[in-house]
């Protein structure tokens, strides 16, 4: 690949790698498409869905469909369609929970998702982020958008379990989150590079024996 194409630079090879909008035209309706199934839920293969959890910002926005006119909206209806099927695998799962116990649950299942290659590389939104990281626009903002709403969705969890007192009111819900979250980015990043199931394996026990720690505290 040549110029600045990536992830979301969109050329052919890559819409067809991502696997989102594979040969779509410039004037198609682009829809979602259905996740791989998980271990989390492998008896069926479900299809997005609008969430009422707090990661959803307008009602249906993961999940409707773009008219695709610019390479800016078939970058922003890739990035929506990634959000619904992240939501559906690995935020959805940890909603049975409640308070600092969905923790536990969305960690898991983000390393599942990874090492599932529920997406063909690894979480979509650490590769976004890196690569739009250094850009500007909509594009950055939505990614930054749904980035952000990932880790409140973590800071949540850990301050509703100091008000049910689960968690001390010292742990800081703020760097817990940070913590947690630089784990799991690092085994996207080690299990792409190795395809070494002992990356995951590492993660979770680091991950598990930090939870302990703040249960703890």
């Amino acid at each position: 690949m040549s110029g600045d194409a990536g992830l979301l630079g969109l050329t052919a090879y890559e819409i067809d790698q991502v696997g989102f909008v594979s040969g779509a035209g410039w004037n198609e309706t682009v829809a979602p498409i259905e996740p791989k199934p998980t271990g989390t839920s492998a008896a069926t293969t479900r299809a997005p869905r609008t969430s009422t959890s707090p990661v959803t910002s307008t009602p249906s926005a993961a999940v409707r469909p773009w008219v695709v006119g610019s390479k800016e909206q078939l970058q922003l209806a890739t990035v929506d369609t990634a959000r619904a099927i992240f939501v559906d695998v690995v935020v959805t799962p940890g909603l049975r929970a409640s308070g600092a116990e969905r923790v536990r649950p969305w960690c898991d299942a983000f390393l599942e998702h990874v090492q599932e290659r529920v997406f063909p590389g690894g979480c979509f939104f650490v590769a976004a982020a890196s690569e739009m990281g250094i850009r500007s626009g909509s594009v950055h903002d939505h990614v930054a958008e749904y980035q952000d709403q990932w880790m409140g969705l973590l800071e949540a969890a850990v301050r509703e379990g100091q008000a049910r007192g689960e968690l001390s009111n010292d742990v800081d819900p703020v760097q817990t989150a940070f913590e947690l979250n630089a784990l799991l980015v690092a085994a996207n990043i080690g299990f792409n590079l190795h395809a070494d199931a002992a990356v995951i394996r590492r993660t979770r026990s680091s991950m598990h024996r930090r939870l302990a720690e703040l249960s703890s505290a």
